[in-house]
């Protein structure tokens, strides 16, 4: 499906904002609204990126803790909240936008409702 990708500097940060982000269709009926925005903080020294979701998110299976994460005071004013998404093996900076994306369904897809 179609994503529009976009950096932007938010504090003097890169992040990706990925929209519309369609969830994987093993989670499609889980999580409310079905199509969101996505805001990634971009890894910097080798830190993996960052997963932020609209505060409007919740999961129709209850509203688990990896949903409700606090961000940082500037994005939580922008109607951001952060997940709890670890990335195996680590992240560099060479792996591309696809590899993010793929990354993030993986992640979703992998929740343990989705069965």
């Amino acid at each position: 499906m179609y994503q529009n990708l976009s950096l932007l500097m938010i504090d003097g940060q890169r992040h990706m904002h990925i929209y519309p982000y369609y969830f994987p269709w093993q989670v499609s009926n889980l999580y409310h609204p079905s199509v969101i925005q996505l805001l990634v903080r971009l890894p910097t020294d080798g830190d993996d990126p960052v997963l932020y979701v609209p505060s409007s998110l919740w999961c129709a299976r209850g509203n688990p803790i990896h949903l409700n994460l606090t961000a940082p005071a500037n994005l939580i004013v922008r109607g951001w909240k952060q997940i709890c998404m670890e990335i195996v093996g680590g992240w560099e900076r060479r792996y591309t936008s696809r590899a993010l994306l793929n990354t993030i369904g993986k992640f979703f897809a992998g929740y343990p409702y989705a069965a």
